[in-house]
């Protein structure tokens, strides 16, 4: 049997000094964002000072952006 299985996104966001940066991700790379000192989202990377949840479900990171 070939059932397709859609796994459940999550938002997230990156909020910086420069703007804000949002995309999806899987539950088990939430996970690992929870605790990781520095995040990726749509090639913006920034050093984690704070992580807020937001009522509507979306993860908040905030931080400085980082040199590419």
């Amino acid at each position: 049997m070939n059932e397709e299985y859609e796994e459940k996104l999550y938002n997230v966001e990156l909020v910086t000094e420069e703007g804000l940066y949002g995309g999806e991700v899987a539950y088990d790379i939430l996970q690992l964002m929870f605790s990781a000192d520095v995040v990726t989202v749509r090639r913006h990377s920034i050093t984690v000072e704070e992580i807020e949840v937001t009522d509507k479900g979306v993860t908040r990171f905030h931080g400085k952006l980082k040199e590419k």
